[in-house]
């Protein structure tokens, strides 16, 4: 992810900064001057364990750095996922700010697979999220959760799911928004033709 000269990069395999231990993940910071880059920061998650892929999604904009950690074991779920907020300070430090998690999470949800951040405003998918929707379950169709980031207070307040939900269709696979629009792919959309997928601008 690319915002105001400087450049986020995810490497959801990195482990510890010695190159020892389990595969924690890792996000690398760069400032972009012309065609150099200089590595200014390298971010990882404060509870970070193994194989919780942090660095799966990064988005950046302004002072705020949001990334996904779509394999964390959160609420003892496998795989639930999570996702987690920092803000870059005055001296170019990166402070961590929140930890998002899915309050339905769930086993193998991937909360954390895609995310999206414009100003105070947050997106982040669970794109193996089931859902349930006219009396039926549809396991793996997905969904997107909509944050506030009010002054390093972060909130709930809306989630999005497909209009015509179906199973394995894995809505919220990926997610940008710019300005007050919001986009959000369904990579295995069967409508017209199998898994040609589909994308949602809100």
């Amino acid at each position: 992810s690319l915002d105001n000269g400087f450049l986020a990069v995810g490497a959801s395999l990195a482990r510890k900064e010695n190159y020892s231990g389990n595969y924690l993940g890792a996000v690398y910071l760069f400032d972009v001057n012309g065609s150099f880059l200089t590595q200014t920061n390298r971010v990882t998650a404060s509870d970070g364990s193994s194989d919780d892929y942090f660095g799966s999604s990064v988005d950046l904009s302004g002072d705020s750095l949001l990334v996904g950690a779509r394999n964390d074991d959160e609420g003892g779920y496998q795989n639930s996922g999570s996702a987690y907020l920092f803000q870059r300070e005055s001296n170019g430090s990166l402070t961590e700010v929140a930890k998002l998690t899915d309050p339905d999470g769930d086993n193998y949800d991937y909360f954390g697979q895609s995310v999206a951040v414009e100003g105070e405003f947050l997106a982040v998918g669970a794109y193996g999220a089931d859902v349930i929707a006219n009396g039926n379950t549809y396991s793996g169709c997905g969904r997107v959760l909509l944050f506030r980031n009010y002054a390093g207070i972060v909130t709930l307040t809306d989630t999005l799911t497909p209009p015509n939900p179906s199973s394995s269709t894995n809505f919220g696979n990926t997610i940008a928004r710019s300005g007050d629009f919001l986009v959000v792919g369904e990579y295995r959309r069967s409508d017209q033709y199998y898994q040609a997928g589909a994308a949602y601008l809100y």
